[in-house]
């Protein structure tokens, strides 16, 4: 969902501003691996 958002919106790039590491972690590896995907 936020790799297709980014792709379809133009954005270069993903951030975030929460970063509680415990619940947070694979959130954050899971999205960044779409964008992967996605060709980002």
């Amino acid at each position: 969902m936020i790799a297709n958002a980014a792709v379809k919106t133009g954005a270069r790039s993903v951030a975030y501003t929460y970063n509680d590491p415990v619940i947070f972690l694979e959130y954050a590896v899971d999205v960044a691996q779409a964008c992967h995907e996605r060709g980002g």
